[in-house]
């Protein structure tokens, strides 16, 4: 302080004072203004196992996998949290998450010799249906 008045900053056009700009950062730090409240979205993509051989007598088989998704925020995988546990920007997935485990099991099943069932009732003797019921785990994230 100089003669009873605070010292300022000048930022470009406008000033501001030590104690503000301290606040400001305080502000910043505590509430924990950074990557973690930026929404990430990830590609899910299944890889196919290797070296699979076909199962004795799949081929007289003939599968449906149906996958219903009954979480309520579908496009949601995860999200971070900051460094006290809290829940903050969500993990969002680019493509429907059922369609790609109904994808996945579907093409183990066809890899394993099991003929797909495509909607003709007359030739569907094994049925699967799978459900999307585990939301996900919390992933930490810190910066």
């Amino acid at each position: 302080m100089n003669n009873g008045q605070m010292k300022s900053i000048p930022l470009g056009r406008m000033e501001f004072s030590l104690v503000s700009l301290t606040a400001f950062i305080a502000f910043l730090f505590f509430t924990n203004l950074s990557c973690a409240t930026i929404t990430e979205r990830i590609s899910l993509n299944y890889n196919q196992q290797q070296g699979v051989l076909p199962i004795p007598g799949a081929s007289n088989i003939f599968v449906k996998v149906q996958v219903t998704d009954h979480r309520t925020d579908k496009n949601k995988v995860g999200s971070k949290k900051n460094r006290f546990g809290m829940e903050m920007a969500p993990i969002i997935a680019t493509r429907d998450v059922a369609l790609i485990i109904g994808g996945a099991i579907e093409q183990e099943l066809l890899t394993r010799g099991y003929k797909n069932w495509f909607g003709f009732p007359t030739c569907a003797n094994r049925s699967r249906r799978y459900d999307v019921l585990q939301r996900f785990q919390g992933c930490f994230f810190s910066s």
